[in-house]
């Protein structure tokens, strides 16, 4: 007797079920990323949301620069502030974050108006420096289909080191790059992704809320303080992921964050150069640590399950 039978048709139910099975499981599958071009264009125009890009940027810059040293961009309220909307200080180069100081200036549309009367006004260098010292940035969160050629333009002036421009997709672009910052806009957009969460609204809304008495960082640390400590000086190294555990449930947490973060469990499981099978987002000084990493002064750009 076969192993397996065939419907009238000759058609091979056990295949025909799988097929199914295979279906249902793509759908109940998370997409990533959850958020896309479209949704950035349209969060643009939501009233409100050029007080929310610096935060955006801010997290962009805080997950994937090299050697971040300082980072000065205010968001919120603070965008009423004055000067430049960021200063940053990085010492080795990134992607999207210039290698020594960079000016930053922000808009979710205008184009190249936009573009430049923000430059016109910019002739003094932060802090002091000379502007042929510090790179200038102009992101405008809009198609600002000139801006490469825009900022080769202006570079040529040679009143900056160097003159970038970000555009909409150039933002989509860092984003995928980004998966911590990635979860944080979708969550922020109403496109959650189910399970995940940012460590610090895990902690405040999660663990801060699950005892009557409120159990904070000095609870969780005591006796700790060591391993919180040596946790700290291994994230300064700046290496890019940080081996925490290898329970299943966060092995799970981190494929459920997207190929970004699979491909470390993926290494660990066919046997090859063990980079961290984790619940760790791979970006540098990012780190899935509910209970030693964001309560001890670390960053909590991460995302926990």
């Amino acid at each position: 007797m076969d192993e397996h039978e065939t419907d009238d048709d000759g058609v091979d139910r056990v295949e025909a079920e799988g097929s199914v099975s295979g279906e249902r499981y793509r759908r109940n599958m998370t997409v990533w990323p959850p958020i896309d071009r479209d949704d950035l264009r349209k969060a643009r125009g939501d009233a409100g949301f050029d007080t929310v890009l610096p935060l955006l940027i801010r997290r962009l810059i805080a997950e994937t620069a090299s050697g971040l040293e300082s980072l000065d961009m205010p968001g919120g309220s603070g965008t009423a502030v004055g000067g430049y909307d960021g200063i940053v200080t990085a010492s080795r180069p990134s992607a999207f974050v210039p290698e020594g100081t960079s000016v930053w200036e922000l808009s979710v549309g205008g184009g190249n108006n936009k573009a430049e009367d923000d430059y016109e006004k910019r002739i003094k260098g932060p802090k002091g420096l000379a502007t042929q010292d510090v790179t200038y940035v102009e992101v405008v969160l809009d198609t600002w289909r000139d801006a490469r050629t825009w900022a080769e333009r202006h570079t040529e002036d040679g009143r900056w080191r160097e003159v970038r421009g970000y555009n909409l997709d150039g933002i989509d672009v860092w984003l995928e790059q980004a998966p911590a910052t990635t979860a944080w806009l979708a969550a922020r957009l109403g496109k959650a992704l189910p399970g995940v969460r940012s460590l610090d609204s895990w902690w405040t809304d999660s663990w801060l809320r699950s005892t009557r008495i409120p159990l904070d960082r000095t609870v969780v640390l005591a006796g700790r303080e060591k391993a919180a400590a040596d946790f700290g000086a291994l994230l300064a190294t700046g290496q890019s992921v940080t081996t925490l555990g290898r329970v299943s449930k966060v092995a799970s947490s981190a494929r459920r964050a997207g190929p970004a973060v699979s491909g470390a469990c993926d290494r660990k499981a066919e046997g090859r150069p063990d980079t961290g099978c984790i619940g760790v987002i791979p970006t540098t000084r990012r780190a899935c640590a509910p209970g030693t990493a964001g309560q001890a002064g670390l960053s909590t750009h991460a995302l926990v399950s």
